[in-house]
């Protein structure tokens, strides 16, 4: 009889990042409960990353040992940053819907930036996804809409997804050489530096709301939507693979909607709907296998 413990099950590990992207799907939440208790978009977004810098700070000296790597990944680390106060900020202005769908066209950025950057080959079933993301986009941002400071708002919405895909690039690409949890750790780190800055030159209000009940729930709910369903997003991802990991990965956009639509009372309307299947739709069509004969032929 072997003494080695059992491989967990695939299926645990599906539920294990399901559960994590329910609960990154909650940030809307967060930042409707921020706004409430008189906190900015720039501290909201500083208590997303206070709380997994603390978590991972042990590693990030190894970090550090990569030398120029590091500051690549301090400065990719805030650039996502500013991108997250942009979304922040763009939730306190449009339905949560629209902002999660615009947030959700991260992957079209990614391929862009991969393609330009380093030359990777965008593949077909890429190029549909990117076009159905396309869609969503166009679908939930009518062109009647577009006029003075409503113009302004849906653009700064976009620079969350542009920021992320620049995290992802790096991570996926540039970074690699430094080990995982260092790597995290450096980039949250750089994502909490970059906010200092609007600290200092800018009236960025309250630091934690003024009730100490409130200051709890913000401290819960903060570790609830990052460091928690970090970890379980990492453990589960390892034992469901990736293509199921993408698919489970997509609830989290399932959750932000319904977050806007049941629980922030956001009225549902049908273009968020279509957009956000036009989303699901790309997200699942990217990790469908691919029949052999139809990946010789991507594949020359």
């Amino acid at each position: 009889m072997s003494g080695k413990m059992p491989e967990p099950d695939y299926r645990i590990g599906f539920a294990l990042v399901l559960v994590a992207s329910a609960c990154f799907g909650l940030g809307p939440a967060l930042g409707q409960f921020a706004a409430d208790n008189g906190l900015s978009p720039l501290t909201t977004t500083a208590w997303r990353f206070v709380i997994p810098v603390l978590v991972l700070s042990p590693f990030l000296p190894r970090a550090f040992a990569h030398g120029r790597l590091a500051f690549v990944g301090l400065a990719v680390g805030a650039i996502a940053a500013l991108g997250m106060v942009a979304y922040f900020t763009a939730l306190r202005h449009l339905s949560v819907a629209t902002v999660s769908v615009i947030y959700f066209t991260y992957p079209l950025f990614t391929i862009l930036l991969d393609r330009v950057l380093f030359g990777e080959r965008i593949r077909r079933r890429a190029v549909a996804a990117s076009l159905m993301i396309v869609g969503a986009a166009v679908v939930v941002v009518p062109a009647g809409t577009l006029s003075g400071g409503q113009a302004e708002i849906f653009l700064l919405a976009f620079a969350a997804p542009v920021g992320f895909a620049i995290l992802i690039v790096a991570l996926s690409r540039t970074l690699t050489p430094i080990p995982l949890l260092p790597r995290a750790s450096i980039g949250l780190t750089g994502a909490l530096a970059g906010l200092a800055p609007g600290f200092l030159l800018f009236d960025a209000g309250p630091l934690l709301p003024a009730a100490p009940q409130a200051t709890a729930i913000l401290i819960v709910f903060a570790a609830a939507t990052t460091v928690i369903p970090q970890l379980l997003y990492t453990a589960g991802s390892r034992h469901a693979g990736a293509g199921l990991t993408a698919i489970a990965g997509a609830f989290e956009l399932v959750v932000a909607l319904l977050v806007g639509w049941l629980w922030l009372g956001d009225p549902v309307l049908t273009r968020e709907v279509i957009a956000g299947l036009l989303i699901l739709a790309a997200l699942a069509s990217a990790v469908v296998p691919v029949p052999l004969r139809a990946r010789r032929r991507d594949h020359p």
